[in-house]
């Protein structure tokens, strides 16, 4: 964000005024359908970005103030679930080649904020069991899921 005005510049003449549409999890609040409301800021939130960088040491630890969300929590959780995931690959990475590289790509599939992400997290918790049951029985788990 902090390059955006030049980036702007580069492209558009006059005198550009900016806005930023944000959902910010302290100040957003909920819209209609559930979904995170974003809020419009001026050019005042240009002053913030060098503010918030910072801050940026406090990521990781026990003082980021952000670090405490649902989706920050969860981001953790599947951190530690797909290190377990991969520990558990990469003591027999042969037993299932394909399955094992599904699994190790699999954090690919959990992008977006919000609600697009904690739908994308579910899907890929439910192809990750899959995966998981491919890896471990190899073709007899194929076998028996195409028999489904």
């Amino acid at each position: 964000l902090s390059e955006t005005r030049a980036k702007a510049e580069e492209v558009f003449d006059g005198n550009l005024k900016l806005t930023f549409h944000l959902a910010p999890p302290v100040l957003s609040g909920r819209d209609a359908s559930g979904r995170p409301g974003k809020r419009a800021f001026g050019a005042f939130s240009e002053r913030v970005w060098p503010l918030l960088a910072r801050f940026k040491w406090l990521r990781g630890t026990p003082f980021n103030p952000f670090g405490y969300s649902a989706e920050r929590q969860m981001e953790r959780k599947l951190i530690q679930q797909y290190e377990r995931d991969m520990a558990e690959v990469l003591a027999d990475p042969d037993r299932n080649l394909g399955a094992a590289i599904a699994l190790a790509e699999l954090p690919l599939e959990v992008r977006g904020f919000g609600p697009v992400k904690a739908a994308n997290a579910q899907k890929a918790a439910e192809r990750r069991e899959t995966l998981l049951r491919f890896f471990r029985n190899g073709a007899a788990a194929a076998a028996s899921t195409a028999a489904e």
